[in-house]
């Protein structure tokens, strides 16, 4: 039995329960898996001795169609994870670190429809420079992009972006900002777009640019289009807080 045979069997078990059912009524559950299959494949790299593949998975669904899994969604996601690792060790395939699969609700996704973005993630674990700690948790964490030639730093310390959940070095000539997990900073909430913003770095200073935003961007209070940005402004995209600061040296 392969893993989504293993997976189909589970959710036979699970739709004899009437939140499966609702899941049911809305979304196949073996289309989820099949779509996580998809984006492992589109994800795939070559490496040292085996293949490697993404880690982490982001399921975006309409908010309705979300709403009727209810308790149901940590359940899924679970599953879903362990589906994760099951594929990969029958494809002979590494991750990088620990498998997670998280389900969200997203109002552009059309119903009945789903978005998965995949993510090559390291583990938590991984030591962090004390001058940039990062939270525990995934939710405001610089994706791995590769590496680009930083700007000449235009003040005399090193400047952050700080939100709820962690802070982020200006070290990038620009840095994007949105929900979609290929942003550096990405912010999972419902009123980020997927690409949402992008700060740019150069001599002069920092430039804040909103990119066609569903729920705008604004610097203290007042929304933009394109505006300077300097230590101790507020942001907000969408109404997610972040403030720019520099560490004094």
């Amino acid at each position: 039995m392969n893993a989504l045979q293993r997976f189909e069997r589970l959710v036979t078990d699970l739709l004899e329960g009437s939140v499966a059912r609702a899941l049911g009524a809305r979304l196949e559950p073996v289309e989820l898996a099949r779509r996580i299959e998809r984006a492992m494949d589109a994800g795939r790299r070559v490496g040292p001795d085996m293949p490697i593949v993404p880690n982490e998975y982001r399921v975006n669904v309409h908010p309705d169609d979300l709403a009727c899994l209810g308790d149901a969604v940590e359940v899924y996601a679970r599953e879903l994870t362990v589906y994760v690792a099951d594929v990969a060790r029958e494809r002979r395939c590494r991750l990088p670190g620990p498998p997670r699969v998280t389900l969200v609700a997203d109002p552009e996704v059309r119903p009945l429809d789903l978005v998965v973005e995949a993510r090559m993630a390291a583990p938590l674990h991984q030591p962090v420079s004390p001058a940039a700690p990062l939270d525990q948790t995934q939710r405001f964490a610089p994706v791995v992009r590769p590496p680009t030639v930083p700007a000449s730093p235009p003040t005399a310390g090193e400047c952050y972006l700080v939100g709820p959940h962690g802070r982020y070095a200006l070290s990038q000539e620009r840095t994007c900002l949105g929900r979609a997990l290929d942003n550096d900073v990405v912010l999972e909430d419902s009123r980020v777009s997927r690409h949402h913003a992008e700060v740019g770095r150069s001599p002069a200073g920092y430039l804040l640019r909103d990119l066609g935003s569903t729920n705008g961007t604004q610097v203290n209070g007042r929304a933009i289009q394109e505006h300077p940005i300097s230590p101790g402004d507020r942001l907000s995209l969408g109404g997610v807080e972040i403030r720019l600061v520099q560490e004094q040296k």
